[in-house]
């Protein structure tokens, strides 16, 4: 793993907003999720009601993968990130703290919850990246370890 390709991952991440979360469900099926989330170090914060699904999912299996990429008009345009992570529910009153003004920073309108949201803020810590980059040739990998 270079730091190169490790710096390009983590700039991709601070670069988009949103990401496609996959938990197993209590069946062992997947199940994606769009969420937004903020960059921490070897991490990303994601806010969600204590009592959705991606919620109860993580609190049950941890391990999770989530992609960052964009809709590109051409697959030869194609970039992204996929991540393999290992999830948990924030509890220490800091470090919640932090991620959660590392949210709000990005997405200010959280700062007044939905009405009857319990909100739970995750952390998920990075495991594997994967970085695509079609540009480079088609199915151009890169893989950075955490």
């Amino acid at each position: 793993m270079s730091r190169a390709a490790r710096a390009r991952v983590e700039a991709y991440l601070r670069e988009h907003r949103y990401l496609t979360l996959a938990t197993v469900g209590p069946d062992g099926a997947p199940v994606a999720h769009t969420v937004g989330y903020a960059v921490g170090a070897g991490c990303v914060y994601i806010v969600t009601d204590r009592a959705s699904r991606k919620a109860a999912h993580m609190a049950r299996e941890p391990r999770v993968g989530y992609a960052v990429d964009e809709d590109y008009a051409e697959v030869r345009a194609i970039k992204g990130v996929q991540m393999t992570g290992v999830a948990r529910e924030l509890t220490g009153a800091m470090e919640k703290a932090r991620a959660l003004a590392s949210i709000l920073a990005r997405f200010p309108d959280m700062a007044t919850p939905p009405p009857g949201m319990d909100m739970a803020v995750f952390r998920i810590d990075h495991g594997e990246a994967r970085w695509t980059d079609n540009e480079q040739g088609f199915g151009y990998r890169v893989v950075v370890g955490y």
